[in-house]
């Protein structure tokens, strides 16, 4: 160790000494900080509502740089405040509009899902109906893997297409247990984590497959496959 020491000796001299950049440093990974939480909030919050916040942070921030601009500061410092105070406003009168025009574009983006019922007493009785079988979808708003398995393998075309042609496909918020229609979905077939994915046999209620998190890693065509081979079990 004491080699080590003598080898790298001369090399502390080259680091930068402490002063007022470690405390800019600081900042600016607190702020970065700060900015992941919102990544987070995503999983329990309205997107809306993200986007709003995120816009006032930015707008927070950009202001915080360009009051703090000191007499102190360096030119370089001066020049990386106005610029990062600058480009923060501006991000968040982008990420505001973003917000405003939300609504519009999630009408677009819903138009992908809008085969999927909300009511299991309403799926059962169509797929008695119609002879099919039901894929009951047991979510929640919190549920990260649930909202990427809705916008990966449920939103590819191939699987789509199956479930409006050979299935009921049907979504039950298994945090809420107050719903009239679907608050005992998730104890009736024993939903002890989210998201739990079921084929059911509208008839006799039985479940033929069920899947967890898991699915997540499953390809398209696996899914597709089982989906196809289930479904062949309608008479």
């Amino acid at each position: 160790s004491i080699v080590i020491a003598v080898s790298f000796s001369s090399s502390l001299t080259l680091l930068p000494r402490a002063g007022m950049w470690m405390v800019e440093v600081k900042r600016i990974f607190g702020f970065v900080m700060l900015g992941m939480c919102f990544y987070f909030l995503g999983y329990i919050m309205p997107l809306m509502v993200v986007w709003w916040l995120i816009a006032a942070f930015l707008m927070i921030t950009g202001i915080f740089y360009l009051k703090t601009i000191a007499a102190h500061d360096t030119k370089f410092w001066r020049a990386f405040k106005n610029a990062a105070g600058i480009l923060c406003i501006i991000l968040s009168v982008i990420v505001a509009y973003k917000a405003y025009t939300f609504n519009l574009n999630q009408e677009c983006t819903n138009n992908k899902h809008a085969f999927w019922l909300d009511n299991y007493p309403a799926a059962i009785a169509q797929a008695k109906q119609e002879h099919k079988l039901v894929l009951v979808d047991i979510g929640a708003p919190f549920c990260s893997i649930c909202k990427a398995i809705d916008n990966t393998l449920f939103a590819a075309p191939e699987i789509s297409t199956l479930l409006q042609q050979k299935y009921i496909a049907v979504k039950i918020d298994g945090s809420d247990s107050s719903s009239p229609c679907n608050g005992h979905v998730a104890g009736k077939f024993s939903a002890r984590g989210f998201p739990t994915i079921l084929v059911i046999s509208p008839n006799n209620e039985q479940v033929l497959m069920r899947w967890g998190g898991e699915l997540y890693g499953v390809k398209i065509a696996d899914f597709v496959a089982a989906l196809e081979q289930t479904a062949s079990q309608v008479r």
